[in-house]
């Protein structure tokens, strides 16, 4: 979801009588947001770059989605990433850890997958993965620091630029 500058609806019309799940990802750098249907398409992607806090982001996201969504046809939210504690409490969203999120996420797209890198804005994952999410599967990431994450891949690249 990275990739995606604006909100990019995936399905044009959102009917009535269906549920949507929500899931959000708190970054250091970024938040995203998915919306799936109760079919369990993605029905819409959006991201917001974290300039004056991670709870102005989410409510940026969740202002746009209502612009072309009914917010009451959502019948479950869950969060991941580093900021996840900027979702308060009160609103009894699931949490979820950002290894699991990734890896369900990927394998939903990808049922075959079995290495996932993700490169977030402080941290680089590696998920090795062994008969989807049924076994034990391997997580390693490196320490925090800025080399091989990617807002130093990001600085790097605008100096090429």
């Amino acid at each position: 979801m990275g990739a995606f500058k604006e909100t990019h609806f995936l399905v044009e019309l959102f009917p009535a009588q269906m549920n949507y799940f929500l899931g959000v990802d708190i970054g250091s750098g970024n938040v995203k947001l998915s919306l799936i249907d109760e079919s369990g398409n993605i029905v819409q992607l959006d991201t917001e770059k974290i300039s004056t806090g991670p709870r102005a982001a989410v409510s940026a996201l969740i202002t746009r989605l209502g612009q072309g969504f009914n917010l009451d046809q959502i019948v479950a939210a869950g969060v991941s990433g580093s900021g996840k504690t900027a979702i308060p409490k009160e609103l009894e969203w699931a949490e979820y850890s950002s290894p699991l999120s990734i890896a369900s996420g990927l394998l939903h797209l990808h049922p075959d997958a079995k290495t996932i890198v993700q490169i977030g804005g402080q941290s680089t994952l590696v998920i090795g993965l062994e008969d989807s999410l049924r076994k034990p599967w391997k997580v390693a990431s490196n320490p925090l620091c800025a080399a091989g994450t990617g807002r130093f891949l990001e600085q790097q690249a605008y100096r090429l630029d």
